[in-house]
């Protein structure tokens, strides 16, 4: 299986963890991540007419020395990519009039270098209800807003482009944080660093498991992997979320 992101530091989030799964689940892999920090569909419009070198590399869940950048037709060509995946930059990821035109400059590009790939929507994840974000008050500061506009916004750029599938990772994000083990306002587990970006540990498992899930690279509910995260090792905490995905995450080839 190879995957090509491209998006910002939430695919970061979502890609870290996804290899790992990968290989303990016997699956060859080779994972790709094409990012900028705070990167919109304009960005990535901009950095394709502008052929830029701004792009940041994480490659099957490592990080490259940020001073290594490179143009986005360098991630598109490199393999021959079974799959794409898109995303809004987090605060507009709900505001569908800040898509278009940006993001079929995008979808373009991405058809015309890999023609045999499939796009995948990366459904990303509402702000915690404490976050500090700048864009939280756009959705009133309200987390389940967030996510209700994020869900149709995402669902509408599916069918506008008709891309294979949407990978719904916010959506779980979503069901996580309302049971008591992940309810921040229970004295549960925070599954973010910040208010925004998924934690190290519980929340970027979460992520990659959805995608592992998603892809139908396997049962997720029988993969051993679990993050070796400092502060948050606490294998309960994990085999919850394992769970939660198992029930709740459809391989996109049996819709």
């Amino acid at each position: 299986m190879k995957l090509l992101f491209i998006g910002n530091s939430f695919s970061q989030d979502a890609g870290k963890h996804l290899y790992s799964l990968c290989r303990a689940g016997g699956v060859n892999a080779e994972i790709l991540n094409f990012w900028i920090p705070g990167c919109s569909f304009q960005m990535h419009a901009e950095c394709i007419e502008g052929n830029l070198t701004k792009y940041l590399i994480q490659y099957n869940g490592k990080d490259y020395d940020g001073t290594l950048h490179s143009v986005l037709d360098h991630g598109l060509t490199y393999r021959d990519w079974d799959y794409v995946s898109i995303q809004q930059v987090s605060g507009y990821s709900g505001l569908y009039e800040t898509f278009h035109p940006y993001c079929d400059v995008l979808v373009n590009r991405i058809r015309e270098a890999c023609p045999n790939s499939k796009i995948l929507i990366h459904r990303t994840w509402a702000y915690e209800h404490t976050s500090t974000h700048n864009a939280f008050p756009t959705y009133d500061s309200d987390t389940a807003k967030m996510a209700e506009a994020i869900g149709a916004a995402y669902t509408q750029l599916c069918e506008d482009i008709s891309a294979e599938a949407i990978i719904p990772v916010g959506e779980v994000i979503e069901i996580l944080r309302a049971m008591p083990e992940f309810d921040v306002r229970q004295g549960g587990q925070s599954l973010h660093r910040d208010g925004y970006h998924l934690s190290y540990g519980y929340g970027r498992y979460a992520a990659a498991a959805v995608w592992y899930q998603a892809l139908g690279l396997g049962d997720i509910s029988e993969n051993s992997f679990f993050p070796d995260t400092a502060g948050e090792c606490d294998e309960r905490l994990y085999r919850i979320i394992r769970d939660t995905v198992a029930k709740h995450v459809k391989p996109i080839n049996r819709k």
